[in-house]
């Protein structure tokens, strides 16, 4: 437990409370395994520790402003159709506002998962597939990209992370989260 409260100080000044908690949770689980199904262990150290307090759940609503400036620094139009990483960035951030999807979902989005109405994830970070609905708006964002791709925002992860942390700053909004969105 000693050690355990020394990597879990040390890790609360690299990362948020909330993923110490998933960390914590996860490591003890495979303890709380070897313990009670493998009988590697007497008990769970893990158990022993203090865990941080879960922070304030986030309650936010982006401002239209905030939407514009972001979308100007990102040199994206509404309305067009994306063309560089940064308009697909912009166009990302625009289609999660409407659906509420995670930028993760949104980046894995396959035209074969597009529907009558809704949107297919196959796997989600649940673990779980789930029909997003769409809106006229979130269709009227869909009819704006090229209809001959398959990956419907052809951009990795590490580049749209990089874009809108770069977008964020130069807007000046360095409080706004994409999971905001």
């Amino acid at each position: 437990p000693k050690d355990l409260t020394h990597w879990r100080n040390k890790r609360l000044k690299e990362v948020g409370e909330n993923t110490v908690l998933k960390e914590i949770s996860h490591y003890s689980a495979m303890f709380t395994y070897a313990q009670k199904e493998l009988f590697l262990l007497d008990e769970n150290p893990w158990m022993q520790i203090t865990k941080p307090k879960k922070p304030k759940a986030r309650a936010r609503r982006i401002h239209e402003s905030e939407i514009d400036l972001l979308l100007n620094v990102l040199n994206y139009e509404r309305g067009n159709e994306p063309v560089l990483s940064n308009h697909y960035v912009a166009w990302g951030f625009l289609f999660a506002l409407e659906t509420a999807m995670r930028q993760g979902e949104i980046l894995a989005m396959r035209r074969s998962d597009l529907r009558d109405g809704f949107v297919h994830l196959p796997m989600t970070k649940n673990g779980e597939s789930r029909n997003v609905p769409l809106s006229k708006e979130a269709k009227r964002l869909l009819s704006l990209l090229p209809v001959n791709n398959d990956v419907l925002v052809p951009i990795d992860k590490d580049i749209c992370c990089a874009t809108w942390v770069r977008a964020k700053k130069r807007a000046n909004l360095p409080h706004i989260n994409f999971h905001d969105s």
